[in-house]
């Protein structure tokens, strides 16, 4: 089976997107399926139009994308992201065209927020899988099918040697570029009343394309990780250390945290000083050990079983 994989994370230099675009080359390896056209998020923009219902006219006006779908069996959408508050209306407009010329469309890895206009071509996918609880549940709300399926970054091949050395550290990872100056007074607080160590780890820059692999055993020896952003999350997670966020741009990270049974009240309660979370986390250390080795041990992730199923019949 050949796909064109849309919304590909593979050429960004951050952690999250290099792991993500990885974990989903090695799932479809495994089930036999070739990505024979690649796009990355850069592409396919001028698609957009004020409305979805134009912007899939547009998509099925385009040569160029009637070439793609001619060329490849199913169209796979990464929805990382991209598709939430009017975002990706260009992927969503590729999804219609496709399932619409009959070929095979799926949606994997997404989170979904105000995003009505879509009902319709979400309702027809061949597969539309969330990765966050709260996307499920609005999905539900608007009558859409689909799988929960963790973030594709549990399916990353990580490797067990560290890079950098965190021993004893708090360690902070990025926000999101508009919430970094909202942001600053309650870490400026925070490194005042750390007594230890603290290092800033950028999940984007440019030599994580050389060392993205070594995330997690980097972080497994860090105190502990405060993150704005839900792949730092994920990462602290996987790698089993107390760890406390800050509020996304959108519900990333809160849709994460709901699927966390037993992660302590005290560290989710965004009222509190971001040091006393931090302190809650730490006093649980204990459940973060045991749930990095539970979600360590989920892969291999389903995320694409629609397609395995349809190559197999």
């Amino acid at each position: 089976m050949r796909i064109a994989l849309f919304n590909d994370t593979g050429t960004q230099p951050h952690v999250g997107c290099l792991a993500v675009s990885a974990a989903h080359r090695l799932l479809l390896d495994r089930a036999g399926i070739r990505i024979a056209r690649t796009y990355d998020g850069s592409q396919w923009h001028e698609l957009t139009r004020p409305s979805l219902a134009a912007a899939t006219e547009a998509a099925l006006a385009s040569h160029a994308l009637r070439a793609v779908f001619t060329d490849v069996d199913a169209v796979v959408v990464n929805g990382e992201g991209t598709i939430h508050h009017a975002g990706g209306q260009h992927l969503l407009a590729i999804l219609a065209a496709a399932a619409w010329v009959g070929r095979p469309a799926l949606l994997v890895n997404a989170v979904l927020q105000d995003i009505d206009e879509a009902r319709p071509v979400l309702a027809v996918l061949d597969d539309c899988t969330v990765r966050d609880a709260r996307s499920a549940r609005y999905l539900r709300r608007l009558g859409v099918p689909h799988r929960l399926v963790p973030d594709s970054i549990f399916n990353a091949p990580f490797v067990a040697e560290p890079c950098h050395d965190f021993s004893g550290a708090l360690v902070v990872t990025d926000c999101h570029p508009a919430r970094t100056v909202e942001f600053a007074p309650a870490l400026d607080q925070l490194r005042r009343a750390w007594r230890s160590r603290i290092v800033d780890y950028p999940l984007r820059a440019p030599e994580r394309r050389l060392d993205w692999q070594h995330a997690a055993a980097d972080l497994q020896s860090a105190v502990a990780v405060v993150t704005g952003r839900h792949h730092g999350a994920c990462l602290a997670l996987r790698a089993g250390v107390p760890f406390v966020t800050l509020p996304s741009n959108t519900w990333k990270i809160e849709g994460l945290l709901d699927l966390l049974d037993g992660y302590p009240a005290a560290a989710a309660d965004q009222s509190l000083p971001l040091e006393t979370r931090v302190a809650a986390a730490l006093a649980a250390r204990d459940w973060f050990v045991a749930a990095g080795a539970a979600w360590r041990a989920m892969p291999p992730l389903d995320t694409f079983a629609a397609l395995a199923l349809e190559r197999a019949a």
